[in-house]
């Protein structure tokens, strides 16, 4: 998967000539999109124009009827929809059990780390240069993931998380099954961001966050090194996360550079461009 000009991260994720159909209707049609390392996308369109089925395409959760979705090996790919499931296990556990999922990932890999740097000061591992070069070679790729899946720092980020949207020192505690279903969403989006994908796709993520929540979300999200889609009908949201827009409408998805409010100026300037053509 090559990246487009001017790309500045590899490509993760593709819809090439995507559509979609819901009995005789079609949404999406010739859909050509692609989300590279880094990026920041916001999805906009008016209500029923596509973009969650998008979303759900880019996610695997819809295959599209026409074209294909691609993404690149080993590529992780997080989704949160607008409402969230939990399995009965899950609504008996409490919220920090429920966060901790996410890091356990990360903890295990701390222990392999641990292992790799015993054998790689194993002499016996030394006298095998074929057996210490891979050991050397899974050393340096599970410390790639490590970092940025948060490393060390994880038990921190948990807690941030968790009180960066909302939740508070005694609900840590409480079963997940006591959560209204708007603190459901906002846990779920807690986990989602700490188990750290590769592209993390948003359905109207603010929905269920006051000012402060979705404030720290923003910053959050800005300072992400992992590739964000966000549909959302906040401009102010997607004009302090985003710096690229796919503008859905009509079955088609325009793409534009920079945030909502600038590319819906290109808009309108492509618009009037053409109206004198």
């Amino acid at each position: 998967m090559t990246a487009r000009p001017g790309a500045t991260g590899s490509v993760l994720l593709r819809l090439s000539g995507a559509g979609k159909f819901y009995g005789a209707r079609q949404v999406l049609a010739d859909v050509s999109v692609t989300v590279h390392a880094g990026d920041k996308i916001g999805v906009v369109g008016p209500n029923g124009c596509g973009k969650s089925t998008l979303l759900r395409m880019l996610a695997g959760l819809l295959e599209p009827d026409t074209g294909r979705r691609e993404t690149a090996r080993d590529t992780v790919v997080g989704y949160l929809g607008q409402s969230v499931g939990f399995e009965p296990a899950e609504m008996a556990m409490s919220v920090h059990a429920f966060l901790r999922q996410a890091i356990e990932p990360v903890e295990a890999m701390a222990a392999e780390l641990r292992e790799l740097e015993q054998a790689m000061a194993d002499p016996v591992v030394h006298a095998d240069a074929a057996r210490l070069a891979a050991v050397m070679d899974r050393y340096s790729r599970l410390s790639a993931r490590f970092e940025q899946a948060g490393g060390y720092e994880a038990p921190a980020r948990l807690r941030a998380a968790a009180f960066g949207l909302g939740f508070r020192e005694d609900d840590l505690e409480r079963p997940v099954g006591t959560l209204s279903g708007g603190q459901r969403v906002r846990l779920a989006l807690a986990r989602l961001l700490l188990s750290a994908p590769d592209v993390l796709l948003l359905d109207e993520p603010t929905n269920h966050l006051d000012t402060a929540a979705t404030e720290w979300l923003e910053t959050f999200l800005r300072q992400l090194k992992q590739a964000v889609v966000i549909v959302s009908h906040d401009r102010w949201f997607l004009d302090a996360v985003t710096d690229r827009t796919w503008d859905v409408e009509g079955g088609r998805v325009q793409e534009y550079p920079g945030a909502y409010s600038r590319a819906m100026e290109r808009r309108v300037e492509q618009l009037a461009r053409r109206r004198k053509e």
